[in-house]
């Protein structure tokens, strides 16, 4: 599930044309930090995750589950 939220943020910075230090400005982040997340080596905060998904408009649901690239849902398997 990270590795394509970790994509997510990726995809949406290139097709916004942005650099990892413009984004990481606009979220008020090190740019190394931002970096290293887009790398998988950094966990955040549900916090971060909301300024991302507002940052870019669009649900926070569809950053963490939804592959923004193929436009398709990924299978989430649910235990109750």
């Amino acid at each position: 599930m990270f590795y394509n939220l970790y994509r997510n943020v990726k995809y949406l910075q290139k097709q916004n044309k942005l650099t990892i230090v413009e984004l990481a400005h606009e979220l008020n982040l090190a740019a190394s930090s931002l970096a290293n997340f887009e790398g998988g080596q950094y966990n955040c905060k549900l916090v971060l995750l909301d300024k991302i998904a507002k940052e870019f408009n669009i649900s926070l649901d569809d950053l963490v589950y939804k592959d923004l690239k193929n436009n398709y849902w990924l299978f989430i398997n649910t235990y109750l």
